[in-house]
């Protein structure tokens, strides 16, 4: 953000629940039972049972702490954003938001709309979608367009030939006859169970960033000839601490897991993909139904309205906040511009110079027009084929 604080203040907090806030909603009691589950996978119903009861010992130790676990969400999120402000001096905020940072910000647009001076959506997440519900829908897509983009791809095609077919073949085969993988993660070697189920989740997550879609074919192709060199540098990434897992499901579970939401839209994904994230997200409805206790606001499932000046951007590839989100979006906001942009994928501003420079552009001026020429230049993403 070297470019924001040549011209502005760049204020970057820890929303409560996370970073370095007090009480900081950590779930180890989730974290640790990951690697046993990489190691020694379990049925889909043990698996939820595992989750669940995890989870819900994070919220009896988070409660006999006097942690209030029903204030933690976006509303108040929100609300600690306008008093920061006040507290800071400032009379309106440039919002820079991405991923669920932007259904934070469309939060603070609805509930402190005077506190806004303009606003940046980067990987647009509504408030009126399911994340849960969507995912093999938004992880399909983005797998579709891999494909194509390989198959469309002279030196790709040539070198993966065949990617989608060999793809759902090894997922079939890897889940028939799991390999074990071995690898140095956590501080121990580590012998991680791989399965088809797991191969579509390291992919998924390759996805956010172009610069690692891009190996993906090799990895894929690799994979089949039992080379996991670039598989291991993936899965340390399991071991790796997270976030803070008990402000995320006090989050999800008030406003998005309970609640309705618009009917996921495109085309229905591949069994394979279906049935793995049907059985990787159900842990999360069942822990949700016991997490707090309290009935989630309607509000927050219903779509944003202002006037407000937003610029929204969205990655062509990415695999969690699909572009149609962003555009959902920028349909309820009478004064916004929505921009999409080729070969990217979560995240636009982090892996596209375009894209930052819009956003500055933006920020300068969010009223006036915005010079978008620099996206027709953009070049599709290219592969890695090998030295």
């Amino acid at each position: 953000m070297d470019a924001v604080l040549e011209t502005r203040d760049f204020i970057f907090f820890d929303q409560r629940g996370t970073g370095f806030s007090q009480p900081r909603l950590d779930c180890p009691e989730r974290f640790e039972i990951i690697p046993g589950l990489l190691e020694n996978p379990v049925t889909d119903d043990e698996n939820i049972r595992l989750v669940r009861d995890a989870f819900l010992r994070c919220r009896d130790r988070l409660t006999s702490e006097g942690v209030d676990i029903s204030i933690y969400n976006s509303a108040a999120g929100a609300a600690d954003i306008n008093d920061l402000r006040l507290a800071l001096g400032y009379d309106q905020l440039n919002l820079y938001g991405v991923s669920y940072g932007t259904r934070l910000a469309l939060t603070l647009m609805r509930d402190h709309p005077d506190a806004v001076r303009s606003a940046v959506l980067d990987s647009t997440y509504p408030l009126q979608v399911n994340l849960y519900r969507e995912l093999p829908y938004s992880a399909g897509r983005a797998f579709n367009r891999l494909f194509e983009y390989c198959a469309a791809d002279p030196e790709c095609s040539t070198a993966f030939p065949n990617l989608r077919s060999v793809f759902f073949d090894l997922v079939d085969e890897l889940n028939a006859s799991p390999v074990p993988v071995t690898l140095f993660a956590g501080g121990a070697e580590r012998r991680v169970t791989f399965t088809g189920d797991l191969l579509i989740d390291v992919l998924f997550v390759g996805l956010y960033q172009p610069a690692v879609a891009a190996y993906m074919p090799e990895m894929i192709f690799d994979i089949r000839q039992g080379d996991f060199d670039i598989l291991r540098q993936r899965l340390r990434l399991y071991y790796e601490s997270p976030g803070a897992f008990g402000m995320q499901m006090s989050v999800q579970c008030s406003e998005e897991i309970l609640l309705p939401s618009v009917e996921p839209a495109g085309p229905a994904p591949s069994p394979q993909i279906a049935g793995f994230f049907a059985a990787s997200t159900a842990p999360f409805t069942a822990v949700c139904q016991e997490w707090s206790g309290s009935e989630p606001d309607p509000i927050e499932s219903q779509p944003v309205i202002s006037d407000l000046p937003v610029l929204v951007l969205a990655g062509e590839h990415d695999p969690i906040t699909p572009p149609s989100w962003g555009q959902m979006v920028a349909a309820d906001l009478t004064n916004a511009a929505y921009y999409e942009f080729p070969a990217n994928g979560h995240w636009v501003t982090r892996s596209s110079p375009c894209a930052q420079q819009m956003a500055l552009a933006f920020w300068e001026n969010p009223e006036g027009p915005l010079d978008a020429a620099c996206i027709s230049s953009i070049p599709s993403l290219k592969f890695y084929t090998g030295p």
